[in-house]
């Protein structure tokens, strides 16, 4: 009876506040057009050395972060095939970056005594570092070399960092800011695409499970510590680029992510597919017009077929997939949060196109309580170190209350959390346990959700 009682409380409270939190993610739609730029490819290949450490930090079959003994590999739930370990930097690039590094700092205390002025001096220097991050990112698409990737995102940070400074203490001139290339956001879009690349050179096989990890998602890119050297530069884009960045690290998420789980049966079938449709030049033009045709027609027409209409089949696709998750695949945790970053993307850029997708189907109010349940399951858990403390101001177990609602909205939603989520995540004591549930989850979790069995090991990893 007691039991009972709590229930009926648990639910009461959950009814009367529900409303109010978990509000969605940048729920009002950003209709623009792309330009013609082109994305770059950096499908690079990284080969894994097979060297091993005498203690090696992977993600354990059940899908734990924690200390591998020497030699031992384990491929599971978790990301890591093969070991990842580069080659020591020589003498020569060491001293090449330790001098960049000095000049940033040179600069930096130089700025801060000229009080808004710049000298020849200060601009030739400021340029020249620009040039230097720009000949980074072409010499690593065209020979990628993992041995001075960690070096290059340090320095990539560190010129942002300065750059930030410099707008937002006006430590130089209006035009100078103006002038400079960092500032632009087409350089932006480039930098933030290197700074992915990077990671991947750095990580190998381990990115998804590494504490400097990064989602394909705006709310992160603009609060995530991983990208705090970006905050101030994504906060001034424009909304058409804004949507670019976001399909930029989509994009970029999908072209590694073979050569991160390289083994026969790491990835389902749906990776293939979302790559085949998503990665070819010119999607995002392809998704604008037809966003606008369904603007000005008022409808879509789902019988039509073409390669102009392949972002209509991959949509389709995504939303199918969410609904019905595999089972396949031992990354399946990492697919379905692809998939679902995705379909985040379209329902905030392209909300004409989804409701044109939906007017033929009959499961759109399941599929907005599956996305609203997947935003705040993931908000709830994932690595909360990446975040700033002011980020959870409002309570975030709503997903819990809709995952046990008797509530007519929310009663196809049960049956797919315990058939799908639960299996995929291979994490249900917050759904044993609803009324005991703390507002701050004591599991911890990487930013794809991989659990960490060993805190001090991750950060150090």
């Amino acid at each position: 009876m007691l039991g009972f009682l709590k229930t009926l409380i648990f639910f009461a409270v959950c009814h009367r506040i529900g409303g109010a939190m978990l509000p969605r993610l940048d729920s009002e739609p950003h209709l623009v057009q792309d330009s013609s730029r082109t994305l770059s490819d950096l499908d690079h290949q990284v080969v894994p050395s097979n060297a091993v450490d005498k203690y090696e930090y992977g993600i354990a079959l059940d899908g734990s972060f924690e200390k591998k003994a020497e030699g031992e590999i384990e491929v599971g739930n978790g990301s890591m095939a093969k070991n990842y370990q580069t080659d020591p930097l020589d003498p020569k690039t060491k001293a090449e970056f330790s001098q960049l590094a000095n000049q940033v700092e040179s600069l930096r205390g130089s700025l801060k005594k000229q009080h808004g002025r710049s000298s020849e001096e200060s601009r030739v220097i400021w340029k020249s570092l620009q040039m230097k991050l720009t000949e980074f990112k072409v010499s690593q698409k065209e020979h990628p070399d993992p041995t001075k990737a960690e070096l290059q995102l340090d320095f990539l940070k560190s010129l942002f960092s300065l750059a930030s400074e410099i707008r937002s203490f006006r430590m130089v001139p209006s035009h100078d800011i103006e002038d400079s290339k960092i500032f632009q956001p087409n350089f932006i879009l480039e930098m933030v695409e290197f700074h992915m690349d990077l990671l991947f050179l750095k990580r190998g096989p381990r990115f998804f499970d590494s504490p400097d990890s990064v989602i394909p998602q705006e709310e992160f890119m603009r609060n995530g510590l991983a990208f705090k050297h970006f905050h101030e530069f994504i906060r001034f884009l424009p909304e058409e680029d804004k949507k670019k960045l976001v399909y930029m690290a989509l994009r970029s998420t999908l072209l590694h992510m073979p050569e991160c789980f390289p083994q026969e049966n790491q990835l389902g079938h749906v990776t293939p597919t979302i790559r085949q449709l998503f990665l070819p030049t010119g999607f995002l033009q392809q998704a604008d017009r037809l966003t606008a045709n369904v603007k000005l027609t008022g409808a879509l027409d789902m019988d039509r077929r073409g390669d102009d209409f392949e972002a209509v089949h991959l949509i389709s696709y995504l939303i199918n997939y969410f609904r019905f998750p595999s089972s396949e695949g031992a990354q399946k945790r990492i697919e379905l949060q692809t998939v679902f970053y995705m379909l985040e993307f379209f329902e905030d850029y392209y909300k004409p196109l989804m409701e044109g997708i939906f007017a033929s189907r009959e499961d759109r109010p399941l599929f907005e309580a599956q996305l609203q349940f997947m935003r705040g399951y993931l908000k709830y858990f994932r690595n909360r170190d990446q975040y700033p403390k002011n980020f959870y101001t409002q309570s975030s177990i709503l997903f819990s209350y809709m995952a046990h609602s008797p509530a007519l909205q929310y009663r196809a939603l049960r049956p797919w959390v315990e058939e799908f989520i639960l299996r995929t995540f291979e994490h249900d004591s917050w759904f044993k346990f609803p009324l005991s549930y703390p507002a701050t989850p004591e599991e911890k979790f990487t930013i794809w959700m991989g659990k960490v069995s060993d805190q001090k090991a991750f950060l150090l990893s």
